[in-house]
């Protein structure tokens, strides 16, 4: 018999890759913490909290929270977890820690301590080109990040250098433009094309500091 009193939880829609297929998917997260009114939010959004205690969507402290979600993949079916982080009451990121999905780099004594973690912004185009190569950066422990419509790199000092070719590489594939002359996109039916200047000379990727745990860089798409 349907029970009209069991209550939903809320949800955050989402654009993410999924980390089994690498397609860019558009998935609902349960907000598990929230169990009230149904709301359907979207990043960037603020939270509704309950007058109620934390365990009944009550107000954390200071508004934030790391929460854990599922979903489950509408292309390939599989299931996989993701961690919302909400600061100061504000949806702001949607974070896919590439550790939990079983990914290696393939090149033994050059495969990197750890992978790489991804927090979405709402403001990327993720293109099949752009889902991959930021697939691929995870696998090489490179964290991507970013709250505008830009990329924003962190790469450990760590690797081998072996692997900064192939992360320069990637990181070219974020910009609008396929890169470098002679060599084919990520995807097949994409030719490769010599990467264009910018009639204002701003460059599309660049360095940002140094850091202890690595070098950030940013790439800016046309």
């Amino acid at each position: 018999m349907h029970n009209s009193n069991i209550k939903k939880s809320d949800i955050l829609e989402a654009t993410l890759i999924c980390p089994h297929c690498n397609e860019a998917i558009k998935v609902d997260l349960p907000l598990s913490f929230s169990q009230h009114a149904q709301h359907r939010y979207s990043m960037g959004d603020n939270v509704e909290w309950t007058p109620n205690g934390l365990e009944h969507g009550g107000r954390p402290k200071n508004g934030s929270l790391l929460v854990e979600s599922n979903a489950e993949c509408p292309a390939c079916q599989k299931g996989f977890s993701a961690t919302i982080e909400i600061i100061a009451d504000t949806i702001k990121a949607i974070i896919l820690d590439f550790n939990r999905f079983g990914y290696s780099h393939p090149r033994g004594k050059n495969r990197p301590s750890r992978c790489g973690i991804v927090k979405f912004s709402n403001t990327w185009n993720l293109t099949p080109r752009r889902c991959a190569a930021i697939v691929r950066l995870a696998e090489m422990g490179v964290d991507i990040y970013s709250n505008t419509g830009e990329y924003t790199l962190l790469i450990p000092h760590e690797l081998h250098d072996g692997l900064y070719l192939d992360i320069g590489y990637l990181m070219a594939q974020l910009g609008d433009d396929d890169f470098p002359t002679g060599y084919a996109g990520l995807t097949a039916d994409l030719p490769g094309r010599k990467y264009p200047k910018r009639a204002n000379d701003e460059a599309t990727i660049y360095f940002s500091e140094s850091l202890p745990d690595g070098f950030r860089y940013r790439v800016n798409p046309l």
